[in-house]
């Protein structure tokens, strides 16, 4: 989570998170207050940034649960991982474009893979496809993707397991 920035940005966020999470987890905000022990007054001061939130009340907004309680508290998971031996991030939507085209390719064409194979071939896909789209702009996806197919194929030939 970032701390740099202004107290009033980050209690407007938790705000935002708040109203968001009482709209969909309780029928009115007038229910919510009820079942933390709070008034609506509080409530919306919260949702507007104008006073802080006690653990407390998040705690018992979540009812417990920790995983809306971690969202509450942070926001959503920004989860960055990165190619271990290139040091460079995951491009999350191409990543999943990669393991679709392979899982469809292996799936019909009945092609396995060593494991270790299989993993160097997802980060070699991955980077082809950024470094088209770098190259091409984003309107590559359909030329990059009927070459991703023909990658897997050959790649196959050497990488497959006995």
């Amino acid at each position: 989570m970032d701390m740099s920035g202004d107290v009033s940005e980050l209690r407007l966020a938790l705000g935002k998170r708040i109203a968001e999470f009482v709209a969909t987890k309780y029928p009115t905000k007038i229910a919510a207050a009820e079942a933390i022990g709070w008034t609506t007054d509080q409530i919306n001061a919260w949702i507007a940034g104008r006073a802080k939130v006690p653990y407390e009340a998040l705690y018992r907004l979540s009812a417990g649960s920790d995983d809306d309680l971690s969202w509450l508290c942070l926001g959503p998971r920004k989860v960055q991982t990165f190619q271990p031996a290139r040091q460079r991030p995951f491009q999350e939507t191409v990543l999943r474009e990669v393991l679709t085209a392979l899982a469809g390719v292996t799936a019909k064409d009945g092609i396995t893979f060593r494991p270790d194979s299989f993993a160097d071939l997802v980060f070699d896909l991955h980077d082809y496809v950024c470094e088209q789209r770098n190259r091409e702009g984003a309107d590559a996806n359909a030329n990059e993707l009927g070459s991703i197919t023909h990658f897997i194929r050959l790649a196959a030939q050497g990488r497959q397991s006995p």
